[in-house]
Parts: structure tokens; C-alpha cells; sequence
């Protein structure tokens, strides 16, 4: 069972969508691309963004989020049915070799949090102890995420205020050349796609990956979340078939949980 699997299609397909969409929206306007592509623009836009977040995040929370950026091209491999199949393998090796017949088959389980929890079951440490344990695990993972999130909508409060700054900048010019008349039309123009890039960037990258890395993290903490019953149970000697009932139930509760929310949401 490993971390990540494939090509995430929604994000490619997302990428694709957005750029056809923008590119077929300014060749019906009739605006080419060189109309929007400003140096001056871009520079004060990306690159003020870049330094505020920089300023206002502290630097291992900044690698720690940009360290995600690749895993947004990729799918979770971890799927529930795959999980509950490899907990119930475990459970059943336990209960006919018993469980310190896992000890090396433990170690080569390439989910760190599942190796982890294995270990933990092998040397019989309890399954209050391994709750305790794991649930701090948790804990600090949906910290890491949530950390990674904020940093991005960070960003994207900051890209089109930086926009904004960049449009005023560039009137500020057109008002000092305002004696040619005939150029203020194109400087106001150019002006204005500091802004353009600022709302671009945050609604379209930045708070995009904040939302993404938040719903990763809660597939994944619902995954930790089968996988601690499991092993707990596991260490506890509990049938297989009561196990494998427990954790599917447990996983369809847990699909449930975010419909539920956005419904609330909806009618509140």
C-alpha cells in the first residue's frame, strides 16, 4: 500500500480546463496574449507575493507546504476497501501463527503510519496505549496540513491586494505621459492586468491547492482512522470477520461525514 498512485485527473483536467477557458475568453474578446503578458506586472505580483508570504510565514512551514505541491499531480493510493483487505490479512496471520509471527512482516508495509501501528500491536503495548499514540499521530498530521493550507490562502489574500498595488502603480505612470493622449487607452489597459494576475493567481492556484490539500488530509485521517481500529483490534485478538464488519462500517460512516456537512451547509 503506498503513499500515492497515478495521475490525479481531476487536477490535470482542472489545469487544462482553466487555460482553454482563459484562452478561448480573450480570443472572443479579441485580446491576444502579448495584450496581457506584462513583465512589470507579473514581477510585482509574483514576486510580492512571494516576499509577503515569506515575511508573515515561518520558513519550515513555507518549505513544508511547497513540499505538497508535487502530490497535487498525484492520487492517493489508499483506498478503504484496500485497507480493511491488508488489516484483515494481518488479523487472521495473528490469529492462526499468532501476532508475534508479524514481527518481519511488519517492517516491509510501506505506509509509515500502518508499519508504525504493526510495530506497536507486536510488542504488545495495549490498545489504549496504541490509540493514544496514533491519535497523536493524527493530530499532528492534520496540523502539518492545516498549517499547508493556511499558507496558501495566505497567499491568496495577498496576490490581488498586490494586483491592485500594480494597477495603481501603472496609472501613476499613464497620468505622468497623459500629455500623448493616444497612449492612455493602452496604459490603462496594461494597468489593469497587474489585477487581472493578482485575482488569477488566488482563485485559480492558490485557494484551489489550499481547499485540495484540506480534503487529502481528511481522506487520509479517515484511513489512519481505519487502520488504528484495526490494529487495535488485531492486538485485542478479535475474530477477522467482526474486524472486517467493525471497519466497513466505520468507513461508510466516515464517507457520510463530509455530504452530511455540505448539506447543512446548504441549508443553514
Amino acid at each position: 500500500m503506498k503513499t500515492l498512485r497515478g495521475t490525479d485527473v481531476a487536477t490535470v483536467s482542472g489545469l487544462i480546463i482553466t487555460a482553454m477557458g482563459l484562452f478561448l475568453g480573450l480570443r472572443l474578446e479579441g485580446i491576444q496574449l502579448y495584450d496581457v503578458g506584462q513583465i512589470t506586472a507579473a514581477l510585482i505580483v509574483f514576486c510580492g507575493t512571494i516576499g509577503a508570504v515569506l515575511i508573515s510565514m515561518p520558513l519550515a512551514q513555507t518549505i513544508q507546504a511547497l513540499k505538497l505541491i508535487p502530490s497535487m499531480f498525484q492520487n492517493p493510493a489508499d483506498r478503504d476497501t484496500e485497507v480493511i483487505d491488508q488489516v484483515i490479512k494481518y488479523a487472521r496471520a495473528a490469529r492462526s501463527r499468532g501476532i508475534l509471527s508479524l514481527e518481519r512482516e511488519s517492517e516491509t508495509i510501506p505506509d509509515a503510519f500502518f508499519r508504525r501501528a504493526m510495530r506497536m500491536a507486536v510488542d504488545s503495548l495495549g490498545s489504549e496505549t496504541i490509540k493514544t499514540v496514533l491519535d497523536s499521530d493524527i493530530e499532528g498530521f492534520k496540523g502539518q496540513a492545516e498549517n499547508a493550507a493556511i499558507f496558501y490562502e495566505t497567499a491568496a489574500g495577498y496576490a490581488p491586494t498586490l494586483g491592485v498595488a500594480g494597477a495603481a502603480l501603472g496609472l501613476v505612470q499613464v497620468m505622468k505621459n497623459i500629455e500623448h493622449i493616444d497612449q492612455v487607452g493602452r496604459g490603462v489597459a496594461a494597468a489593469f492586468v497587474a489585477t487581472i494576475y493578482g485575482v488569477l493567481l488566488a482563485n485559480l492556484i492558490l485557494l484551489p491547492i489550499a481547499t485540495k490539500i484540506r480534503a487529502r488530509a481528511g481522506a487520509r485521517v479517515r484511513i489512519c482512522g481505519i487502520i488504528r481500529e484495526g490494529v487495535m483490534a488485531i492486538s485485542t485478538s478479535v475474530n477477522p470477520a467482526l474486524i472486517r464488519l467493525n471497519l466497513e462500517a466505520l468507513a461508510q460512516i466516515e464517507n457520510e461525514r463530509p455530504r452530511a456537512r455540505a448539506l447543512r451547509a446548504m441549508s443553514a
